[in-house]
């Protein structure tokens, strides 16, 4: 679990809509919320130290401002990593057309290397810091693997913390529409949810429900999630070659973009990535 929520700005109205998310979720977790801004070379210092403070006058929260050492994400690493309990929460700037998997380079840089799970929001409202979100969901999506779970501990233990239920959902491709109802039953669907969530209600003392989807799993996600007032998609992301230090997980990094919710997302290692 986590102590502080740690929204990271970089003075631009995107990553600012982050801030109602990151503090709806620590006030619902009793957690204190922090602002953090890494000062690039050839910013003005002060006017950003003012930009913070700012937001932390309206918030009442913690503020700081760091120099950057190297680069921007290097240097927030270097933060993040200082501070264990932290959960970092912080706006996507990804390209689009043929580069709408990338992930912005910062944001791609703390996922990939924190370690531990990411709160993180491609915008997508209007949103401003004055409405805190109200969490009412957390779905975490698998698929089947041991990999995919990873995610799984961090979601329960921030369900269990907010009184919320936790959903499994798995999505399958089309092509096992044709299999035999019975196979597809007893071997695809509810076996290994119910197995999933069986073992989490144990461990966690949850009410934990799944759902079976169907289609290519990226869209059957996001049109699962999408429009789900209060929801948040945990999920855990997998690089794939060759382009692995480059790309997120494709899955995640569509459902980043597309679900219309915030992400808690969690990497996998570096070495077990592909």
């Amino acid at each position: 679990m986590f102590t502080r929520v740690v929204v990271c700005l970089d003075g631009s109205w995107l990553a600012e809509q982050m801030i109602p998310y990151a503090r709806g979720l620590a006030e619902a977790a009793h957690a204190s919320l922090k602002i953090i801004r890494v000062v690039d070379f050839g910013e003005d210092a002060e006017r950003v130290k003012r930009y913070v403070d700012s937001w932390s006058e309206l918030l009442h929260c913690e503020a700081e401002t760091v120099q950057v050492q190297h680069e921007v994400a290097s240097t927030l690493l270097g933060e993040l990593w200082a501070c264990p309990d932290d959960l970092p929460a912080l706006a996507t700037r990804g390209h689009s057309g043929l580069l709408e998997p990338l992930i912005g380079s910062t944001a791609l840089g703390v996922i990939r290397k924190l370690g531990r799970p990411v709160f993180i929001l491609h915008p997508f409202t209007g949103k401003n810091g004055r409405e805190a979100f109200e969490m009412k969901s957390i779905i975490a999506a698998l698929d089947g693997s041991e990999s995919s779970e990873k995610i799984l501990p961090f979601a329960a233990e921030v369900a269990h913390a907010l009184r919320l239920d936790l959903e499994l959902v798995q999505a399958l491709p089309d092509v096992h529409d044709r299999m035999p109802p019975e196979i597809k039953h007893d071997v695809l669907e509810d076996a290994y949810l119910a197995r999933c969530a069986h073992r989490l209600e144990k461990e966690h003392g949850l009410n934990v429900r799944w759902d079976v989807l169907h289609g290519a799993p990226a869209q059957a996600i996001c049109s699962y999630v999408h429009g789900r007032q209060g929801a948040v998609l945990a999920m855990t992301s997998r690089a794939r070659k060759p382009l692995e230090h480059a790309l997120l997980g494709s899955v995640a990094s569509a459902c980043v973009r597309r679900a219309g919710v915030p992400v808690l997302i969690d990497a996998l290692p570096e070495r077990a990535a592909g």
